[in-house]
């Protein structure tokens, strides 16, 4: 909710950035045309960035969720082992 509501401050103020520039640029004498376009290219360079990071976000995320889960199971097949050793340990005791 509090990341929808972020995008939805970001997109809001991008639209008053965009309109200032727009005036802005209006009152240079740029035309309206080519300031939509360039606006349009420099939105989509920023989504195109955007979507760049959060998926090398996604897959750092995910392959340190992979590296954790190998960790794990290593640990888990590990103390398995130390258990086993000292069942076998411990039955040998009580054979002997």
């Amino acid at each position: 909710m509090g990341a929808l509501m972020t995008t939805a401050a970001q997109t809001t103020r991008a639209a008053i950035m965009t309109r200032a520039a727009f005036m802005t640029m209006a009152a240079v004498g740029i035309p309206r045309a080519s300031l939509i376009t360039r606006a349009a290219l420099m939105a989509m360079v920023a989504l195109i960035i955007r979507a760049a990071l959060m998926t090398k976000a996604a897959l750092l995320t995910r392959a340190a969720l992979m590296i954790k889960a190998a960790l794990m199971t290593r640990a888990a097949l590990m103390t398995m082992a130390a258990l086993m050793t000292k069942a076998t340990l411990l039955t040998k005791r009580v054979m002997s």
